[in-house]
């Protein structure tokens, strides 16, 4: 037990998960301390965000509302991986290497801009939102997948050509199947941004509400106390898909934690 928590302050060491665990409860702890301790005036206490916690529920529908955020970032992060996809692993065709690269400056673009187009071109307000959220994430998914390709050595393709797998069995084994893993770790990554985005989005188009719209009217209101407790509702909603795409990634790709060492 000594090692251990000598361990948990001494670079690259190894620790156990019951020693990882009991650190992040602490962590919580103290976290929770500092809320306590700097309640009042205008930051709402927990006992104050519990009851707006009751409140969104019974009066605001919170889940509902939570559903309908989900559900548009689920389809706008479906979508933006299966281009990002597609375009990351056309990176093996000379001819697809610029257009790549060209997408990937698409992180660039004005976030309001992109809203009025989206609004010329599609007529519903629910896809609407789904392809200003897609076309923010596409950049950034296609970044970290397309970063992961050109990081393939020539080492790893010559092993490939030794094996005779040719062309197309190569990108196959080497840029599809080996870097599978990679998929999972760029979603993961870029789902906060999605969240990030869920405010300005559903402020903007009003037509079925969501979280993001309740958060923006608790805000102009200055409920801060409904406010804290729909932003901790999300918290909770984005660690929980964090924790299942980890999961879907070891189970998966088992490969990917070979090696990964002490961090």
């Amino acid at each position: 037990m000594q090692n251990q928590a000598q361990g948990v302050f001494t670079p690259y060491a190894r620790v156990n998960t019951s020693t990882q665990t009991l650190v992040a409860a602490g962590l919580m702890v103290f976290l929770f301390g500092l809320w306590v301790a700097f309640s009042g005036g205008l930051m709402p206490s927990p006992s104050e965000t519990w009851h707006a916690f009751q409140r969104l529920v019974t009066a605001r529908g919170l889940f509902h509302e939570l559903w309908i955020s989900v559900r548009m970032v689920f389809q706008a992060t479906l979508i933006a991986t299966a281009f990002s996809m597609a375009l990351s692993y056309s990176q093996a065709l000379p001819f697809m290497r610029p257009i790549v690269a060209f997408v990937e400056n698409f992180r660039l673009l004005s976030t309001a801009g992109i809203m009025f187009m989206a609004m010329i071109i599609v007529h519903d307000g629910h896809w609407v939102k789904v392809f200003v959220v897609t076309i923010m994430l596409l950049p950034f998914i296609l970044g970290g997948l397309a970063a992961s390709i050109r990081s393939i050595g020539d080492d790893q393709l010559n092993h490939a050509r030794t094996l005779k797998l040719g062309h197309w069995g190569t990108t196959w084994e080497i840029l599809i199947r080996g870097r599978f893993d990679q998929v999972f770790e760029a979603v993961r990554q870029n789902f906060a941004f999605a969240w990030g985005l869920i405010p300005f989005v559903e402020g903007a188009v009003r037509t079925e509400g969501g979280i993001g719209l309740l958060l923006v009217e608790e805000g102009k209101y200055l409920r801060l106390d409904g406010l804290l407790a729909a932003v901790i509702v999300i918290f909770i909603v984005g660690k929980s898909q964090d924790l299942i795409l980890k999961y879907l990634r070891r189970t998966i790709c088992p490969y990917s934690i070979i090696g990964t060492g002490a961090l």
